[in-house]
């Protein structure tokens, strides 16, 4: 029993010593290049190895007998449960993440506090710790990712966020290897923390979960949650067009509804991540319009969804172009900009990329006729061409 309570108190020196120390600098001390076992307290991972040696360093020879494997084995005999990395299991992870979770929910962190509890590793975009992940994927599972708080209206909220695959001067692989890392979180259903910036260094730390995945679009969306969500159902077969909603009598329903990032994310996906005129793939300068526009009730099913440059998005709100519901021509006033002023070379909505629904670009089209004199009602493309309006 002496040797119990002399055991425990040595335990906790070594705690605060390898907390004023750091791992890295003990790791040195004690030549251990890499972690073979772990112990989990507040949320931050402990080599058990150092802590042990750190036991060793200052107790007495009583102690060391207790050793019958490595310096782990004096950490375990506290009573400290004590984890091998080379049989680290999913809920060993999932125990750690939310660990962590409950460390660092109700306050900001600083990056020196998440660097020491490996939640993130540096500036790059996704963290994925490998030395111990990949006991569950031999690319690793994404443990972060890094939001640097410049975003656009419609990526992020309360709830949602889009986040787009990296796009680097790295090697290719190294992307598509931390893409893939992101995939395995949501396989694994394990959660991952969305991290930001804050005043004065600190990181506003959620909580997260990859609800959907669109490898054409390059773009996940992630739900903010305790518990993990429903993951997206993208097949909108399953469900019949909405072309309105009644959202002021949503509101006061249970009936979540679709938030703004996942509006934007369905039409991404749907569009493969390019302009449904232009083709343009380059995410901020996408925007994702509404046929029947939201103040008009218009619905956030993404068929009723079209993904544009800013440009086109703002022209077409104005009612300066619309689609031809039978044909989907493009159209434009005859006395506004054409076609070609508003940076448009093409007669139609891309060959490759499905239309909204028939019913909202008929809504569009009476608009477009109604906010135009019976003269006005525009020109194709290829009309404009032959009345010299474009060159």
């Amino acid at each position: 029993m002496e040797s119990v309570g002399v055991l425990e108190a040595a335990l906790e020196a070594a705690f605060a010593q390898y907390d004023v120390e750091g791992e890295r600098r003990l790791r040195v001390r004690f030549d251990m290049a890499h972690s073979r076992h772990v112990t989990v307290r507040d949320g931050r991972r402990y080599d058990a190895d150092i802590l042990g040696s750190l036991i060793l360093a200052q107790a007495s020879s009583r102690l060391a007998r207790l050793v019958t494997d490595s310096p782990a084995a004096l950490v375990e005999a506290s009573g400290e449960k004590v984890r091998s990395l080379a049989a680290w299991s999913r809920e060993d992870e999932l125990a750690w993440r939310m660990s962590v979770w409950d460390a660092v929910r109700e306050n900001d962190a600083d990056a020196r506090w998440l660097r020491e509890r490996g939640v993130y590793g540096g500036m790059q975009g996704i963290w994925v710790d490998a030395e111990r992940t990949r006991a569950l994927r031999d690319l690793g599972v994404a443990v972060a990712v890094r939001h640097t708080g410049r975003h656009y209206a419609d990526d992020i909220d309360d709830r949602m966020a889009i986040y787009y695959y990296p796009r680097t001067a790295r090697p290719a692989s190294r992307d598509m290897n931390e893409v893939e890392a992101v995939k395995n979180a949501a396989e694994l259903h394990l959660p991952i923390f969305f991290i930001g910036e804050g005043p004065r260094g600190l990181r506003p730390v959620r909580l997260a979960w990859v609800i959907a995945a669109d490898d054409r679009a390059e773009v996940f969306l992630l739900e903010f949650a305790e518990a993990e969500p429903r993951h997206l159902d993208v097949d909108e077969s399953r469900h019949p067009f909405e072309l309105t909603v009644n959202r002021r009598r949503s509101r006061s329903t249970t009936e979540r509804l679709v938030r703004a990032p996942e509006f934007k994310y369905r039409v991404l996906a749907r569009h493969g991540g390019r302009c449904a005129v232009t083709g343009l793939g380059i995410p901020v300068v996408l925007d994702a319009a509404h046929v029947v526009p939201v103040a008009d009730g218009g619905s956030d099913d993404e068929r009723n969804g079209l993904l544009l440059t800013a440009n086109l998005h703002r022209a077409f709100d104005a009612h300066l172009w619309a689609i031809e519901p039978s044909t989907l021509l493009l159209h434009v006033r005859r006395q506004g900009p054409s076609l070609s002023e508003l940076q448009v070379d093409a007669l139609s909505l891309r060959s490759d990329v499905r239309p909204p629904h028939r019913d909202a670009l008929e809504w569009r089209w009476r608009k477009f006729a109604h906010s135009t004199r019976s003269t006005d009602l525009g020109d194709t493309l290829a009309d404009a061409r032959v009345s010299g309006r474009i060159q």
